[in-house]
């Protein structure tokens, strides 16, 4: 009889050291979890604020932006049509930064809802080893639980239509205008910070395309342009490791998930179509297709901004109430 009791007391303190062991490992996963998520509290509403700054593009579709750059009467005779320095300088980042805004609201709509479930499910499995272990912890536990649950389900519901939207957004049957190219791909990246975008206008003897006109017979007409320069800068907001690393913390909770995110951690990239049209002695880029690039971005962003700003306050809810978790876990579990 002592022995029997000597055994079911052994096997006791094994289940127990087993539970103690579980715990730890639950604890760990929720405290990587809770970071990313305290993360992405932060990153979420910035994206969404890039994607409204960037719906107040409108005019950079002008001409002056994205169009042709002006045809300049050369002083020994001829024309000479000059780069859009604009463009050269200033507007293509413009092109990448509102590809980059769709892929880091995509992948963080992903990484959000994988981390915050596999949060409540690391919760739950927590519950489970302290009943194993120290059951007079679990009422304490089970309300903070509850509370937990409860601002999970609000930001899920959130997060599921949010998906989906940006989801349409980038697909065939888009309800936003079709971007004028096929050969594009929006990505993990940094948005631009319009609020800093910058252009100065510089002196002449800029570089020309080439002639415009049929030149004089002048030799040196040649070598004197007089194509306006400038100078452009559009720092950027960096995200990018943010957003990926909210990705990578994701893709451990779920392996599934990285099917969903790999096209996107290869970043945005685009292709302007080849071609254009002739005029004089040369073949001009397409310019029109330019314009519509910026001209489509900027319509369509709020759209992006209207699907992700639902979440926001959502997301700060649940962040605030997985925050209280952790540390009610802190003090509770032994």
């Amino acid at each position: 009889m002592k022995k029997m009791l000597l055994i079911s007391a052994a096997l006791f303190a094994m289940s127990i050291g087993t539970a103690d062991a579980s715990i730890q490992t639950d604890m760990a996963a929720m405290r990587t979890d809770a970071q990313a998520i305290q993360q992405m509290t932060t990153t979420w509403p910035e994206v969404q604020a890039a994607a409204q700054s960037y719906g107040a593009l409108a005019p950079y579709a002008a001409k002056q932006w994205a169009g042709q750059g002006p045809i300049i009467d050369t002083p020994l005779g001829g024309q000479e049509l000059c780069h859009n320095t604009h463009w050269d300088q200033l507007t293509s980042e413009l092109v990448t930064g509102g590809l980059n805004i769709t892929g880091d609201a995509a992948v963080e709509a992903y990484a959000l809802q994988t981390i915050a479930i596999d949060f409540q499910q690391q919760y739950a499995n927590l519950m489970i080893a302290e009943v194993q272990a120290h059951a007079s912890n679990v009422q304490q536990l089970s309300q903070t639980e509850a509370q937990t649950k409860a601002t999970l389900n609000n930001l899920m519901n959130l997060l599921t239509v949010t998906g989906q939207q940006l989801q349409t957004a980038m697909g065939p049957g888009t309800t936003l205008r079709q971007m004028p190219f096929t050969n594009w791909q929006a990505g993990i990246g940094d948005v631009p910070n319009l609020a800093q975008a910058q252009y100065t206008a510089g002196p002449h003897d800029g570089a020309p395309i080439g002639w415009y006109a049929q030149p004089t017979d002048n030799a040196l007409a040649r070598l004197i342009d007089r194509c306006p320069t400038g100078s452009g800068s559009l720092p950027m907001i960096p995200l990018a490791a943010r957003v990926q690393s909210a990705a990578n913390v994701s893709v451990q909770d779920e392996l599934d998930v990285q099917q969903a995110i790999a096209p996107f951690e290869h970043g945005s990239s685009y292709v302007l179509p080849s071609g254009g049209f002739a005029s004089g002695l040369l073949r001009l880029p397409n310019y029109p297709v330019r314009m519509q690039i910026v001209g489509i971005l900027a319509a369509d962003m709020p759209a992006i901004a209207g699907y992700m700003q639902p979440v926001t306050p959502a997301l700060q809810a649940f962040n605030t109430t997985v925050q209280s978790t952790m540390s009610e876990v802190s003090q509770n579990v032994q």
